[in-house]
């Protein structure tokens, strides 16, 4: 696995990695006049300092010598450097790095052979490099024995070097971690490295070649995507990698990875480029060092407390506590969407294992694209890409290629970026030009408030909006130019632009993959179709993102189960002129729609969600509906895997075979259910059912009841809207054995014009998707039969 993820992360390298990124540094460098001219003085004293004690060193043994005759002073007497060798040296008698030994380490690495190839010397050097920076910063801030200003820190190493940090996945070793500490720590190493407060991890290579520099890139993205799933706090992440002297600070955005140009300390000029990143990260802000200020920790009761944006609130906020993360950002790219269990009631003891708190709310928290009418053609928009992955949606044995990233061109997520004034009213935009997800759940909770028999089905809202970092009247909304905003126009046009959301909602639900059986899932299912035709009816609204991920359970205290649709980020508002047709790709890969994965120029339906059920049936029969019932064999090699690992051509070229005829569809996917979970053929029958209302119905065209263009679908008998579906499952499905011959189809020869199926039944969306609600109903109701028995 660690093999094909290095793969993952050399591509991701090339993909999302922007070079020469001259503001990357500037980044790092406080926002406030006052607190920026303070850096400024820090980083012409420390950078004195430190050359004129290599200066004076030379080497390591005219270092001792100019130690024993106390010649360590600079030709204006500003800076006392045998005064502070000294001082330091008696103050940190037993530290591992005395101030003498971080000179020496230092002076080595920025005098370092230029033909060296050994990487392991760089990681003791550089720390000694940061370390002898972070001591400075303290003495400077420092007056008759007090700290100035104990607002600011320090940036101070691990202790550990090539060591697998505690809050892996995996067995990955890092080279060097840096943790971001308070000014009055003491400058020493720090203890065993732990992702869990890890500031920034450090790659190094034993030389600046190409090859090497991509390489440390590769494993400093494998080994930052860690720092996200640990860090509930942490909104995009600083990195660094050394190749040889050569050094390069890189920013994580949502989408993209931004490095600084190359930053050479053997020379006086890149010192004071290193200096001014290690001063900057010390007296910045927390927000520029990524961490988010609407979020902190209670660390004597036990509990974190997040702000959630609510408009009628006093403070502009509402206030939840929380004590669990039930989803974590789990991929380096993406959303990086993150969920907590939590109340509104404020704890008053201790938070622990036996006195947890009561939870009643969910929390979101996100990053979605920016655009004004990102849907509509002349905006130019692009979509929104989903879930970072499933995570636990997968059993073990279906994880060993990863989480299943939801797929979306780069390119079409780039927009222009919104200037201030647009982002000064995005409060007061109109719901239906901005992509926002609390809109739609604004909307749906309007439209749905006065059906009680829907309570419990959809998402309520009880508080939610952009989210943004400051404090009292200092407050700036959370976005892209929060993380990166000083890109040329290039660079910006290639960057999307994001947003921070965050919002609270109701009922709390549970995995789908916690259902007990086969009939507990096709109520589930049910519940959950049943609400989406009624948000659509109601609504216009197109959910484009029904995966194993976004299906929730909710169990009552009865024992009744019931279905909930969450995770409306693709959700598509069809109301809004020219949003019914999106040419985009967006969605969870092996579930999307074929138009979503063609990016077909045709009118989106609740027939695409239908047909995403359909798949997520297939997929769940297939490979297992929970950890209990896994597929027993070699997953790798089924026909239905590709839809996880092809490319978008591979993926939809498969899906339009397999769905093609009743024949190859029954051989490349029926066939390979996992019939054991499955005894009483629920599962296999609803594929079975809703394949044929899809693609056999028999309001299409007899020459449109197939999956491929101008196929005459030979073997397809016409669906019958009024027959009863259910029959089938116990009397004509019985799986026969595989025929190699009758699933080898051949793609007809003929005009380009030949109907489409998949625009063809677009004509008779309404009466196809009655259809389909009417098979899935009498499947719900052999299913509650079966649970009565």
């Amino acid at each position: 696995m660690i093999g094909l993820r290095n793969n993952d992360m050399v591509r991701e390298v090339e993909e999302r990695l922007v070079e020469d990124v001259e503001c990357v540094v500037d980044q790092a460098q406080p926002t406030d006049a006052q607190t920026a001219q303070l850096a400024g003085r820090l980083v012409d004293s420390v950078s004195a300092s430190m050359e004129a004690l290599f200066a004076a060193a030379g080497t390591v043994a005219e270092a001792e010598a100019a130690r024993s005759s106390g010649q360590l002073l600079s030709e204006d007497g500003r800076v006392a450097a045998a005064e502070v060798l000294a001082a330091a040296a008696a103050a940190a008698a037993g530290v591992e790095f005395p101030l003498t030994a971080m000179v020496n380490a230092a002076l080595q690495w920025i005098q370092r052979p230029a033909d060296a190839t050994t990487e392991r010397p760089i990681y003791t050097q550089m720390s000694a490099f940061v370390l002898l920076v972070a001591h400075l910063i303290q003495r400077e801030l420092t007056k008759d024995g007090e700290l100035i200003d104990r607002s600011k820190q320090l940036i101070l190493p691990f202790r550990k070097v090539d060591t697998n940090p505690t809050g892996a996945d995996d067995g990955t070793r890092i080279d060097v971690g840096l943790r971001c500490c308070s000014l009055s720590s003491r400058v020493e190493a720090q203890v065993d490295p732990d992702y869990l407060s890890m500031f920034a991890v450090v790659e190094a290579k034993g030389q600046a070649t190409k090859a090497n520099t991509m390489d440390a890139y590769a494993q400093l993205f494998d080994y930052t995507r860690n720092m996200y799933y640990n860090q509930l706090r942490l909104r995009f992440a600083w990195g660094l990698i050394c190749c040889g002297s050569v050094v390069n600070a890189c920013i994580f955005g949502n989408y993209k990875a931004y490095a600084s140009p190359n930053i050479d300390v053997m020379g006086a000029e890149g010192r004071h480029e290193f200096i001014r990143l290690l001063v900057g990260w010390s007296v910045c802000g927390v927000r520029q060092l990524g961490q988010d200020e609407s979020i902190d920790y209670d660390a004597e009761l036990g509990y974190y407390r997040i702000k959630v944006p609510d408009s009628d609130a006093p403070d502009g906020y509402k206030v939840y506590y929380t004590d669990t993360m039930v989803m974590g950002a789990e991929r380096l790219f993406g959303r990086h969407c993150r969920c907590f269990k939590a109340t509104a009631t404020k704890p008053t003891e201790k938070v622990t294992k036996d006195n947890p708190l009561k939870h009643t709310v969910i929390i979101k928290d996100s990053w979605t694209v920016f655009g004004t009418a990102p849907d509509t053609p002349e905006a130019g928009g692009g979509g929104e890409p989903a879930s970072d992955g499933l995570g636990d949606g997968l059993g073990d044995a279906q994880q060993q290629v990863g989480g299943m990233a939801r797929g979306i061109p780069q390119s079409s997520l780039a927009t222009a970026w919104p200037t201030e004034q647009d982002l000064a009213n995005v409060d007061r935009v109109d719901p239906s030009l901005l992509r926002s997800e609390v809109a739609l759940l604004r909307k749906i909770g309007d439209a749905l408030e006065q059906h009680e028999e829907l309570d419990g089905l959809y998402p309520r809202l009880e508080a939610g909006g952009w989210v943004r970092q400051g404090l009292g009247d200092d407050l700036v909304l959370d976005s892209t130019r929060e993380m990166i905003g000083g890109l040329s126009d290039e660079q910006q046009r290639d960057t999307p632009f994001c947003l921070h959301v965050r919002y609270a909602m109701t009922p709390i639900g549970t995995p789908l993959r916690e259902v007990e059986s086969v009939p507990e899932l096709i109520l589930v299912l049910y519940d959950v179709m049943q609400c989406y035709m009624f948000i659509h009816r109601e609504c216009g609204i197109l959910h484009r993102d029904i995966s194993d991920n976004n299906i929730m359970l909710v169990r009552s205290a009865t024992g009744r189960i019931r279905g909930l649709l969450i995770d409306f980020d693709c959700a598509l508002d069809t109301l809004v002129k020219g949003r019914a047709v999106r040419p985009e790709r967006t969605g969870t890969f092996p579930f999307m729609s074929v138009a979503n994965l063609e990016e077909l120029q045709i009118e989106r339906t609740p027939l695409d969600d239908w047909e995403l059920l359909l798949y997520l049936v297939c997929w769940l029969g297939t490979f297992g509906i929970n950890s209990k019932n896994e597929h027993p064999g070699d997953i790798s090699n089924l026909d239905i895997h590709k839809w996880l690992t092809g490319d978008p051509v591979d993926i939809v070229s498969r899906k339009r075979f397999a769905m093609d005829t009743s024949c190859t569809f029954e051989n490349g996917i029926l066939m390979s259910f996992h019939h054991e979970q499955d005894k009483d053929r629920l599962l296999y029958g609803l594929a079975q059912a809703l394949h044929r209302k899809l693609f056999m119905n028999d309001k299409l065209d007899s020459k449109c009841h197939s999956a491929l263009k101008g196929n005459p679908g030979a073997d397809n008998a016409s669906d019958d809207d009024d027959a009863d579906d259910s029959d089938d499952v116990f009397t004509k499905l019985r799986p026969r054995k595989h025929n190699p011959e009758a699933s080898t189809h051949t793609m007809p020869q003929g005009s380009e014009a030949a109907a489409d199926p998949f625009a063809e039944r677009n004509n008779h969306a309404k009466v196809i998707s009655r259809g389909l609600m009417g098979v899935l109903k009498r499947y719900a109701e052999m299913a509650l039969g079966c649970l009565n028995e």
